[in-house]
């Protein structure tokens, strides 16, 4: 058994939420980022996307960095890790297409 050194999430419980199982998340942490690549800037990126440490607009206009948290391609919402990922119509896009 692979002993868990790995901090929790910050975001686990909005995850858990969603209805994904601990022992899901456990291997989200632990095998996932290994076992996709073996290459460290994707293996960082997914660790700070599981984490939700990457630096959006939103944190830095919390920051205090910049003036606003606007996105960048849609210029309509939030800039968030999921506006970026998942919700913004540019991404929409890829996603449709990618399918």
């Amino acid at each position: 058994m692979v002993e868990n050194k790995f901090q929790p999430s910050t975001n686990e419980n909005r995850i858990i939420s969603y209805g994904v199982e601990l022992s899901e998340i456990q291997k989200l942490y632990i095998k996932w980022p290994f076992s996709v690549t073996e290459n460290t800037k994707l293996i960082m990126f997914q660790f700070k996307i599981n984490h939700n440490i990457i630096y959006t607009k939103d944190k830095l206009k919390g920051a205090n960095i910049i003036a606003d948290d606007i996105c960048y391609l849609c210029k309509r919402e939030q800039h968030t890790i999921q506006h970026m990922f998942l919700k913004c119509s540019h991404v929409a896009l890829f996603w449709n297409e990618f399918f």
